[in-house]
């Protein structure tokens, strides 16, 4: 994909989708620049949440599908069971938005994988790597800031499936990705409580919990903020225990700040062979953050929403 080998922004990918928003717009007889650029400054603020997390898709698929020398951490065979499980921690806004949105995840991700694959220098070939991809994303949002009336839901990376009336197209389609969304409106801790309780027993539960998710995201969790950053501090050192890839975002360079200090005040007190394969802490600019202003809390100012992101 033309779009995951250069260098990406909101633009491109509305242009790769083939949205024409001047053409858009005509249709309500406004074409001006100004107008154009505030549509699509409106689309970045739902999109920022699918589009980042797709951006860095490859970091929670990387082990079955690129190069076995790559470090990184030991994550579920997806070339047989084809399901990437994460966990959305300390979700908010993100989990309520409409399907057509986190669709474009579905859209994106495959587009990323697919082109990482191919620059990958592996054995596999082009079937091998498309059969690699995963058909399923488990996405569990968690949280006490859910909606308590979320239900599980399943969007289809084309919305067309349910209208298929012949059996082999069904099944056909099917066989294209698909995000599974689960809701908890209960802090981490609590839900992990309530899947061992589920749980069948095993001997080692400790590393059954740390094999439950292949990888976690913290939108904006505001972990350097004077009234969080105690109730992060436990769920964060779970996270750094799990060894599995953490994907953060913050709403600014400020924000990013915070939250880094954080970060890196526990990794050095963290003596954990898990996390020998992390990066230090630093963040980059993200192409699909939101471009709406808000007012940040601590100190109070109005900040662009740089959307910063984190990876490790």
């Amino acid at each position: 994909s033309d779009l995951a080998r250069h260098h990406v922004s909101l633009e491109k990918y509305l242009h790769w989708r083939g949205w024409n928003i001047d053409q858009i717009l005509s249709g309500f007889e406004t074409t001006d620049s100004n107008t154009a650029q505030s549509a699509i400054g409106l689309l970045s603020h739902p999109l920022t949440f699918p589009l980042t997390l797709a951006h860095h898709s490859n970091i929670f698929v990387r082990k079955s599908l690129f190069s076995s020398n790559e470090t990184g951490p030991q994550s579920n065979d997806l070339g047989d069971r084809k399901v990437t499980r994460l966990c959305c921690v300390g979700a908010r806004a993100e989990c309520t938005l409409p399907d057509v949105y986190w669709r474009e995840f579905l859209v994106m991700s495959s587009a990323m994988i697919r082109a990482r694959s191919s620059d990958a220098e592996t054995n596999y070939d082009a079937d091998a790597i498309e059969s690699s991809e995963p058909l399923e994303w488990i996405l569990d949002f968690v949280g006490p800031e859910v909606p308590r009336q979320k239900m599980t839901k399943t969007i289809n990376k084309f919305d067309d499936i349910e209208d298929c009336k012949d059996q082999q197209t069904r099944q056909q389609q099917q066989q294209r990705p698909q995000l599974v969304m689960n809701y908890h409106a209960s802090f981490l801790h609590e839900v992990i409580q309530q899947f061992l309780k589920s749980a069948p027993q095993a001997e080692n539960r400790t590393e059954q919990i740390r094999q439950f998710w292949d990888g976690f995201v913290l939108f904006n969790p505001g972990l350097g903020h004077p009234n969080l950053e105690k109730q992060w501090k436990p769920t964060i050192e779970f996270l750094f225990s799990t060894g599995k890839p953490i994907l953060f975002t913050a709403h600014s360079e400020l924000d990013a700040e915070r939250d880094a200090s954080v970060l890196e005040e526990l990794l050095s007190h963290w003596n954990h062979r898990d996390l020998s394969y992390f990066k230090e802490c630093s963040y980059e600019d993200n192409p699909f953050s939101s471009r709406m202003e808000f007012v940040d809390p601590f100190p109070t100012a109005t900040t662009k929403n740089s959307g910063d992101i984190h990876v490790v």
